[in-house]
């Protein structure tokens, strides 16, 4: 039977497949011809069965790491740097931040100087390199708030409070909206919509509601206009499922209803705008972003608002505010104050709150510590128009739902503190199928990370990065990027003449569809990785942790068969390769019946040297890793 793996990709959100869209995908499709696989949870099978390499355990790292579970992401890191210190500069910064989280600060801040010594230009490592005592900084503003657990909490996620009429209104993601049947198939909890305070009794706000997720709003002091978040469903054109971005709307009050429901002209299909709040005066609005020329995962942008929905074009803050991290849920204070949190500057783990006077040219960004910052996720604060009172969401322990809402008391204000030009061009394509993927987005990174610029790839999965300045020599990353597939990475280094690179990137999908007579080797980049040593049929032990993945995928489709071919390569006699490429089928269906797997969903034939995938015939001279290319095993499906 076909299934559909949900998935949430937080930051912003991108989320496929609730039981609507699976109904439409059953309507469109036949439902008995294809699987759908997910190999993060594959991966994560794998590993606690003890089947790791260093690119399960890297991709199950940075799955959890950018999912915001940084624990999960500290326990793979941890088990990675186990196996090799052999990673790239990125991975030390992301477990270091991962080990705040937990606690282990010492260790984290080991992990952080490691990354400043192969990162030396990196805002991140210059900040730390700057002030590596910042923690007794941030531990100056410990008693300079009060913070207490809200009375308004769920066992649900419940964020980002804001006020209208005087009512307090929160995100939330508890049921009980008019639209209370939609459920987020990821979590089991229902999409996100807005609650209003009445009395001691929390209800839904359904004068403003969607079918889609709702949150962070932001009201004019009027209470006539509101602007606020909102994701919508785009179907997949090149794939099948859906995603979305998220977009910001606005809406007018009249007549005691919202009406002229708008979306902002800035949104677009291809990144998320998102957390909109209003500066004082009402002529600006500010929010978080992905879109081209951002600095990291998410910066903070400000538009001008000229009236009728039409506004400047969006302007990025800067890097004194924005990193190569994630900023988000920007807030106001009516001083002119900018609030936001983020997981770029210098904290105490996950995303941090940090405010800096727009005002002062010279103020720097400023941690507002303990106990409003925590080892965990603290975001969304609001202050009422004295500053000094307010809310901020957090996930740390001890609290009632996913996310919870806590109050801030008595907050006191701390003190103020001749190009070489060369671009890269190429092709994105599915790994799997070879078929262009449009709308990745594809960025060109120094060698310390930082975003110089990025694209997108058009319908022939094409893309034309713009001239960087540099040197030959000069080590720079081109990433890949797109919501249903693994994020990809290419080290490249500037040539002595200065033009364009041509790069082919393939990249390897999230969900994985299969059908009959695929080959589950392909799927998992194992074609050429199940191999036997010459003259053997054994199984190597080296090849145990790839053939598991063959296990995993037969222990979760009961129903599936697969045809196990076995290939030679061309040293020896035709009819001894035959004999043999027949005993290393038996060997690897032996194998997986060991392992649980009803004998009669398992066939299998060798075809010795019949079948080479390269030229290595008789007589041909090849090297042994030439030769081993053609002792390989396939996995054809026969039957779902």
């Amino acid at each position: 039977m076909m299934k559909k793996i949900a998935l949430l990709v937080f930051g912003f959100c991108v989320m496929t497949s609730n039981a609507q869209q699976l109904q439409e995908l059953k309507a469109n499709r036949n439902y008995q011809d294809y699987a759908y696989i997910d190999a993060i949870s594959i991966y994560t099978k794998l590993a606690n069965k003890g089947y790791k390499s260093e690119n399960i355990l890297r991709k199950l790292g940075n799955a959890h790491y950018f999912s915001a579970n940084y624990p999960e992401a500290a326990k793979w890191y941890n088990e990675l740097f186990e196996m090799t210190t052999n990673v790239e500069p990125e991975i030390y910064f992301r477990y270091s931040n991962a080990l705040k989280s937990i606690g282990q600060i010492e260790k984290a801040n080991q992990y952080l100087d490691k990354f400043i010594q192969l990162s030396e230009n990196d805002s991140r490592a210059v900040k730390f390199k700057n002030n590596p005592n910042y923690l007794k900084e941030i531990e100056k503003q410990k008693d300079k708030y009060l913070v207490g657990y809200a009375n308004v909490n769920s066992k649900y996620s419940d964020y980002a409070v804001t006020f209208w009429n005087d009512k307090l209104i929160l995100s939330s993601n508890r049921p009980g909206s008019s639209k209370a049947s939609k459920i987020n198939t990821w979590d089991g909890q229902p999409f996100a919509s807005l609650f209003v305070l009445n009395g001691k009794k929390m209800e839904s706000f359904d004068a403003l509601d969607s079918k889609y997720n709702i949150s962070t709003p932001t009201f004019t002091k009027d209470g006539n206009t509101v602007y606020f978040t909102q994701n919508n469903l785009i179907k997949n054109k090149n794939n099948h499922g859906f995603t979305s971005n998220l977009k910001i709307f606005r809406a007018d009050y009249v007549d005691e209803k919202w009406k002229n429901i708008t979306e902002l002209p800035f949104n677009n299909d291809d990144y998320s705008c998102a957390h909109p709040i209003l500066s004082q005066d009402e002529k600006a609005l500010y929010f978080s972003s992905d879109m081209p020329g951002t600095y990291g995962d998410s910066d903070i942008y400000r538009v001008k608002i000229f009236g009728n929905n039409q506004y400047s074009l969006p302007e990025n803050l800067g890097k004194k505010i924005n990193t190569e991290g994630k900023e988000t849920f920007p807030f106001m204070g009516s001083d002119n104050v900018l609030y936001f949190a983020s997981n770029g500057h210098l904290g105490l783990g996950g995303l941090d709150i940090y405010k800096i006077d727009l005002k002062d040219e010279n103020a720097e960004v400023v941690n507002l510590g303990e106990p409003v910052n925590s080892s965990f996720d603290d975001f969304a604060i609001y202050l009422k128009t004295d500053n000094k009172t307010g809310f901020f969401a957090s996930n740390r322990p001890k609290g009632l739902g996913y996310d919870d809402i806590y109050s801030i008391n008595d907050i006191v204000r701390t003190p103020k503190p001749v190009p070489y030009l060369h671009s890269f061009s190429g092709n994105v394509m599915d790994r799997l199928t070879e078929v262009p993927i449009n709308k990745v987005k594809v960025s060109v990174l120094d060698a310390n990370f930082h975003p110089l610029y990025d694209v997108f790839s058009v319908a022939n999965g094409t893309f034309q990065l713009p001239k960087i300045a540099g040197s030959p020599g000069d080590v720079v990353y081109v990433k890949a990027e797109h919501p249903d597939y693994i994020t990809e990475e290419k080290r490249m280094i500037l040539p002595e003449k200065a033009g364009d690179t041509k790069v082919i990137i393939k990249m390897d999908k999230r969900i994985v569809e299969v059908g009959k007579g695929d080959d589950l080797a392909k799927v998992f980049e194992i074609e050429n990785v199940i191999y036997f040593d010459y003259d053997k049929s054994n199984i190597r032990m080296d090849a145990a942790v790839e053939l598991a993945k063959v296990y995993e995928v037969l222990a979760e489709y009961p129903k599936m068969k697969i045809d196990v071919r076995s290939h030679t390569d061309s040293r020896g006699s035709d009819k001894y390769n035959q004999k043999l490429s027949e005993q290393r089928a038996q060997g690897t269906i032996k194998w997986l019946i060991e392992q649980g797997v009803d004998p009669s969903r398992l066939s299998g034939k060798g075809y010795g040297e019949s079948m080479l995938v390269n030229d290595c015939e008789d007589g041909v001279k090849c090297s042994e890793e030439e030769h081993q290319k053609n002792r390989r095993s396939e996995f054809i499906i026969t039957d779902l």
